[in-house]
């Protein structure tokens, strides 16, 4: 059905864009039908079956009136009968270009655990066509993702507003966006990471430490203080803050900031979240993985010899050492010089990526069991439209089974939260301990 889809939709495109090209009527007709040529019948809806079956009759009718003998295969509607016929093809093409789009975005809505590849390839094929519709959906999700938050009954945990929001719409934005650099996606982007609770997993999910980094060091680039602003509003989910303060490792990898600039504003940044208690101790409001993060950040790019504060006079009640310690950092000073160049640095990915799908192959959310091999069987052959003169039918590809690897997943699946203390009795968080041991089996 996917391949099938695609083909309706690329086949009716390339005719509506031929009846746009200059010529006389009978030129384009003629065109556009040459585009119809292979269009598949196979699972099209009755409207669809209809208004093109009508007009390969009809069309066919025309050219065996037009012809001077049966072998005549430069025969030519008349003007008039081509101008009428050009009013149904424009109906007809449009009509299977919306249906096809609604199907292809269930698709990516609904992904059923298989990355929709030749959706995807629709869509960057024709970007203009689908962008808005891209850009609405998503905006459209996360608005209901927020309003489902915010109508929550008090008392209702965020696994439960979520259980009831189903769609990777969002995911795949986030993820298109990066690769086309599309800037007018970020406002919509980023007011989805700007939802509460687990809002942001729920549209992106571990996207949010994967991608996030990358596109904001992107399209916030010539911001710095909306970067800032992210990190330090208390609003966000932590992860959002972190992932967010790990775009400072692509912009001072790229060059669009020294990596003494940027230690300086991640230093400001650690005392702008500090949230002290009445007796300075950190207060109920202060997030440990923000501040923490802001020092890894730090050893990323290599700045611990930049920085104002010494390791030995950091203010160490406000950092989580389980997610750094303060030895590290000790050790990235005595390292001096070495350090500078940031050996965290030199295994980023590419700020841009040229082509996600390969990534994304490898997350579990995608992966499949493969399939036992059957005995050969004949191809399904599908019905095609067979314009004049014929074209021959277009039989369906055998899918072959992709190998399982381990991966990242798309949606987080475990009961206990991220910061609640790990079941198993360890004394740290869940999210240092068993979170994901517990993730892959579940997987």
């Amino acid at each position: 059905m996917t391949t099938e889809t695609n083909n309706r939709f690329e086949k009716a495109f390339e005719a509506l864009n031929t009846l746009k090209q200059d010529g006389s009527d009978s030129e384009r007709c003629s065109a556009a039908m040459r585009a119809l040529e292979g269009f598949i019948m196979t699972g099209a809806s009755a409207t669809v079956l209809e208004s093109i079956e009508t007009i390969g009759v009809t069309y066919n009718h025309l050219i065996s009136e037009a012809a001077t003998d049966a072998s005549d295969m430069t025969a030519v509607v008349s003007e008039t009968d081509a101008a009428e016929l050009i009013r149904s093809l424009e109906d007809a093409c449009k009509s299977v270009c919306e249906e096809e789009t609604d199907r292809i975005f269930e698709r990516l809505r609904n992904h059923h655990a298989k990355l929709p590849e030749t959706e995807i390839g629709t869509l960057r094929k024709y970007r203009d066509w689908f962008a808005p519709r891209l850009l609405a959906e998503t905006l459209s999700d996360i608005e209901t993702l927020d309003q489902l938050y915010r109508n929550a009954p008090q008392g209702t945990s965020d696994r439960e507003v979520s259980s009831s929001f189903d769609s990777s719409i969002p995911f795949f934005a986030l993820f298109l966006s990066s690769e086309w650099e599309w800037v007018e996606s970020s406002p919509v982007l980023l007011k989805g990471l700007m939802l509460p609770g687990e809002g942001p997993f729920d549209l992106f999910g571990d996207a949010v430490h994967e991608e996030i980094p990358r596109y904001v060091a992107r399209i916030l680039a010539d911001d710095l203080d909306r970067i800032d602003d992210l990190i330090a509003n208390p609003d966000l989910n932590p992860y959002v803050r972190w992932s967010t303060a790990n775009s400072y490792m692509y912009l001072v990898r790229d060059g669009r900031i020294s990596a003494k600039d940027a230690v300086a504003r991640l230093e400001q940044l650690f005392e702008r979240i500090k949230f002290p208690g009445a007796d300075g101790r950190p207060g109920i409001g202060h997030v440990y993985e923000v501040s923490s993060g802001l020092l890894s950040v730090i050893m990323g790019i290599g700045g611990v010899p930049l920085m104002k504060v010494a390791p030995a006079d950091l203010d160490w009640r406000f950092v989580d050492e389980s997610i750094i310690h303060r030895k590290n950092l000790e050790d990235a000073l005595k390292a001096g010089a070495k350090g500078m160049d940031g050996d965290a640095l030199k295994n980023l990915p590419p700020t841009r990526t040229e082509d996600f799908l390969v990534s994304l192959r490898r997350w579990s959310a995608f992966i499949t069991e493969p399939r036992r091999p059957r005995r050969a069987e004949p191809a399904m052959e599908s019905t095609a439209v067979r314009a004049h003169p014929a074209s021959p039918s277009v039989r369906m590809p055998s899918i072959a089974p992709e190998p399982v690897m381990q991966t990242t997943q798309l949606r987080r699946t475990e009961q206990t939260q991220r910061n609640a203390r790990c079941p198993c009795g360890s004394g740290k968080k869940y999210k240092q301990c068993c979170m994901r041991t517990t993730t892959s089996a579940n997987d």
